[in-house]
């Protein structure tokens, strides 16, 4: 049985309600689906409702991070979305009043900087060991290896499929190219490079720039995992991973007869 990592406790939110009796108690404890956190308290009216975010203890960096993995939760996967967050114990710092009030986007794009200042090194495996951190902690999917499937019974087909969801529903806009932090490339594409390298085999080859590492796969065969995320951060669907990921088996035929590849 999984322990969720926030929740309050009924004591908890009967002091508040006991300090606050003019709200209207919409629920306490509410599951938010596809991860493993809970929405501890919500008021008001059912069409307009509030969140509280309740913390006693002294704010650290440890609770920052916490909040900053529960507001991506709640902004992408739980039904109260666009509600707003307010505090109750300790006094929030500026910092965490500024977390509750970003797109869910900048959220992920800022763990992703923050997860990669405590990366003493570049290389690929590395970065691989941050983004599956990155992957586990903000989204609840975990890269199974070769052979396995994941918590969520997925194998590694269906989380290069997942992955390519995640961009194309929150990462990629339809309206113009943004600009993506180095950060946030570096962490899906080394999280696709290790997906592709636990399926087919090979290994990474560090490039003279952390986005120029490459997979070696088989004899001659290279493929460029962060070229293909760029691709399709800035194209979406119509440079899809999936797609991308579905070719190497015949980029891979193609250098059994012979024929070099480079992707």
């Amino acid at each position: 049985m999984n322990t969720l990592p926030y929740q309050v406790s009924e004591e908890r939110i009967r002091s508040f309600l006991e300090r606050h009796p003019e709200v209207s108690l919409l629920g306490t404890n509410v599951p938010i689906s596809e991860s493993n956190f809970t929405i501890p308290l919500l008021y008001g009216e059912e069409e307009s409702p509030r969140a509280v975010y309740i913390e006693d203890e002294e704010w650290d960096e440890e609770r920052i991070q916490r909040l900053m993995e529960w507001i991506l939760a709640l902004r992408f996967f739980s039904d109260y979305r666009g509600v707003p967050v307010e505090f109750d114990g300790s006094p929030a710092p500026d910092v965490a009043e500024e977390i509750v009030s970003l797109e869910p986007v900048v959220i992920a794009k800022l763990a992703a900087v923050l997860s990669l200042v405590m990366v003493d090194s570049e290389t690929p495996q590395a970065l691989v060991e941050v983004a599956e951190q990155w992957l586990k902690d903000l989204f609840a999917v975990t890269l199974p290896e070769a052979g396995e499937v994941n918590e969520d019974g997925l194998n590694l087909d269906q989380t290069a499929l997942m992955l390519d969801h995640m961009i194309e529903h929150y990462f990629w806009s339809q309206d113009s190219w943004h600009f993506h932090p180095l950060e946030y490339v570096l962490l899906l594409g080394a999280a696709f490079g290790e997906i592709v390298r636990r399926k087919y085999g090979g290994r990474w080859e560090p490039g003279e720039h952390p986005l120029e590492a490459r997979l070696q796969i088989g004899e001659r065969f290279l493929f460029s995992p962060f070229q293909a995320v760029l691709l399709m951060l800035e194209k979406g669907p119509d440079a899809s991973l999936w797609e991308t990921y579905q070719l190497i088996p015949i980029e891979l035929e193609g250098e059994d007869a012979g024929e070099p590849g480079v992707q």
